[in-house]
């Protein structure tokens, strides 16, 4: 289902570059998509990787692009840092992830 959700996305996102509107609510979807997959503060798929992937085609394409269309725009700079922290989220799990060690047996 994620799976299918993406390629719709990516899909409709070739064709919404001039259109901010729906590049804003694109933006919101592939960041839900991205919870779905493996935001470490909910319930999800375990995916952190396509979730890292979804928020930085948030962020990148989306959000940044509607910043530099609207840089007065408040809303357009909440969103981009509500990516970026997204983001952080991710890293921070994945190194918290690495850096667990397994219980030592008892002899």
């Amino acid at each position: 289902m994620v799976k299918d959700a993406l390629e719709y996305l990516d899909n409709l996102s070739a064709e919404s570059s001039a259109d901010r509107t729906l590049q804003r609510e694109l933006a919101a979807a592939y960041e839900k998509v991205g919870d779905v997959q493996g935001n470490p503060f909910g319930a999800n798929l375990g995916n952190q990787d396509g979730a890292l992937k979804s928020y930085q085609e948030v962020s990148g394409n989306s959000r940044e692009t509607l910043l530099i269309s609207d840089a007065n725009s408040f809303q357009a700079r909440s969103d981009l840092a509500q990516s970026y922290e997204k983001i952080g989220d991710i890293l921070w799990a994945k190194v918290r992830a690495r850096n667990r060690r397994p219980a030592t047996a008892k002899h």
